[in-house]
């Protein structure tokens, strides 16, 4: 993969009942809310454009 120099990549990991930031993602409909629904353990490989859009709270 290539960058660009000024993109910066992050990693995201929590979980959908302990991180408000994962439930954040999943309000704001960066992250869809089937895709963890009724699922004990559950990974996701995404990307997301413009992660902090529409985002609230200290955790932003």
């Amino acid at each position: 993969m290539v960058y660009s120099a000024d993109e910066t990549v992050r990693v995201i990991v929590g979980s959908y009942d302990k991180s408000s930031f994962i439930r954040q993602l999943l309000k704001a409909g960066k992250l869809e809310n089937d895709l963890l629904k009724d699922k004990n353990e559950k990974f996701i490989i995404t990307t997301l454009h413009n992660l902090l859009k529409g985002l609230e709270g200290e955790s932003c």
